[in-house]
């Protein structure tokens, strides 16, 4: 049976693994504060002059991370006999998941360039902020879920992925058929698809609470 409290202890044990699973936990932070960013600008209340700097800066730190963390692992496995193998594989899966999850936030935020406010745009502002605080509220649940070993929760959050890619997929079909002006259906198209895939890499990751290294990215089985 799969343990994913034994998987946790791993990774909190005394040692570098324990110093690579805090480094994962501080990119999904960042992750989580960039799509806030990102956010502020798309609605009008920031520039995306004003933020760039430090979003360029929170994107390479989330990318570095990333690498530093596969390079630890693959050496980690190298030089050590009898450690705990599934652990490392699946913290490997998993924060591509992080890295991706800031990539996307990123993408959010660049993409007010085209269009400064284009969250509030008529006829989608409404479901624009519901499903942005939706993708919003499932990471923070995600990232809990995975802290706490909480296999409940984490199946909660994978089960919101698919509301999230109805809603997201719901709105660009609206967005076809919208006459609204070009550079805000562009936006408005690409908030849609990067939250439905901000909630599908979130549920990546409570999947990990769940799965074996070997269903990671599935629904769980019953």
């Amino acid at each position: 049976m799969f343990d994913f409290k034994r998987i946790l202890r791993a990774w909190r044990a005394e040692g570098l693994i324990s110093r690579m699973y805090n480094e994962f936990e501080e990119m999904l932070d960042i992750a989580a504060e960039m799509l806030d960013r990102a956010r502020s600008t798309l609605s009008g209340e920031m520039s995306p002059e004003s933020l760039w700097d430090l979003m360029r800066a929170r994107d390479k730190e989330i990318n570095r991370t990333q690498r530093l963390i596969r390079r630890q692992l693959v050496e980690f496995l190298t030089v050590n006999e009898g450690v705990d193998i599934p652990a490392c594989l699946i913290l490997m899966s998993i924060v591509k998941d992080a890295e991706r999850l800031g990539d996307y936030a990123s993408y959010l935020f660049k993409s007010a360039y085209i269009c400064r406010d284009a969250a509030k745009t008529e006829g989608f502002a409404e479901e624009i902020d519901r499903l942005w605080s939706e993708v919003a509220s499932m990471m923070a649940e995600g990232r809990k879920a995975l802290h706490e070993s909480d296999e409940e929760l984490a199946r909660s959050v994978m089960e919101r992925e698919n509301p999230i890619k109805d809603g997201c997929d719901a709105m660009l079909q609206k967005a076809a058929g919208s006459h609204v002006a070009p550079e805000r259906i562009v936006v408005v198209t690409l908030i849609s698809r990067y939250l439905r895939r901000l909630a599908g890499h979130t549920a990546n990751i409570a999947s990990s609470v769940v799965n074996p290294v070997e269903r990671l990215d599935y629904k769980p089985k019953d």
